[in-house]
């Protein structure tokens, strides 16, 4: 009994199909089928798919030239780091050379004296003289202790003015 009823609820459903197509396939009211784009309006650029695929190509560009050109920007940015790095050595080590004079001083005891009162009271011998050979080339200094009193006055000015 159960097989009958399976029998007859499946050829009922088979022949509904059948003659519903069958209808439309004949009928002379034939309804367009709208087209669905695959594309959404916004946001999207439309290709011609008559195009070749060199044309395609060339009209789009790929990953592979994006590629390039970043691989490009990256290494010119290596370069202006490399170059910035190069001047800020350079800025470095004229910093560093000592300011030299052809100008010796008349009075070499009073030099060495001024150079030592430096060390002792903390400075590097090296840049002692340098600071020594600075001020003595823009001042007359007759003994260590008025050296060393303007030095530090001066040096005193030089930290407290705004910059």
């Amino acid at each position: 009994m159960e097989s009958l009823l399976v029998f007859t609820l499946s050829f009922i459903l088979i022949n509904y199909f059948i003659l519903n197509f069958a209808i439309g396939y004949f009928s002379e009211n034939k309804i367009d089928i709208p087209k669905i784009k695959d594309t959404y309006q916004l946001g999207y650029i439309e290709l011609d798919n008559k195009l070749t695929k060199l044309e395609k190509k060339q009209k789009c560009p790929s990953f592979v030239t994006e590629k390039k050109e970043i691989k490009e920007l990256k290494t010119q940015i290596e370069n202006l780091n490399k170059l910035i790095n190069n001047q800020n050595k350079v800025v470095k080590k004229e910093k560093s050379i000592p300011v030299s004079t052809n100008i010796k001083p008349t009075n070499t005891k009073l030099y060495d004296e001024c150079v030592q009162s430096l060390v002792v009271l903390g400075t590097k011998k090296k840049t002692a003289k340098e600071e020594v050979d600075k001020y003595f080339i823009n001042h007359q200094v007759n003994t260590v202790e008025e050296f060393i009193n303007n030095f530090f006055k001066d040096r005193h000015d030089k930290s407290s003015r705004p910059n």
